[in-house]
């Protein structure tokens, strides 16, 4: 799964993606802090060793997040303006639900979900 958006938030806000796991409702979030230029991953909020990149903030405000997601293997890669990669494992990210936050609000947000179904053969 690729996940693409163009966003815009007020410069030195926080905004993210949040998974909710469809068994057991715990929420999972990559927090993107346009203040630190710091992005992390925590899975069920825990935060201590929450993997975690910097990248230069925006002065306008605006970002391109890439999310591509093997719901398989459990891996996922989020590309800040194509610029710093987060990585992560989140296991069963398949049955997760997303959705985009921002502590302010969003003042534009755009973009596209791609699913990739890749064909096996019958032994």
């Amino acid at each position: 799964m690729r996940v693409r958006a163009d966003l815009s938030v007020e410069p030195g806000s926080r905004f993210g993606i949040v998974f909710k796991a469809a068994n057991s409702g715990r929420l999972s979030q990559i927090s993107v802090d346009t203040a630190l230029g710091s992005a992390s991953f925590q899975y069920n909020g825990e935060t201590s060793d929450a993997p975690h990149v910097a990248f230069p903030p925006s002065v306008d405000g605006s970002y391109t997040i890439d999310l591509v997601i093997d719901p398989e293997l459990g891996l996922g890669v989020a590309y800040i303006n194509d610029f710093r990669a987060l990585s992560f494992r989140y296991y069963r990210v398949g049955g997760a639900t997303l959705s985009m936050v921002a502590d302010t609000g969003f003042r534009a947000l755009s973009g596209t979900v791609a699913f990739r179904s890749i064909d096996q053969a019958e032994e």
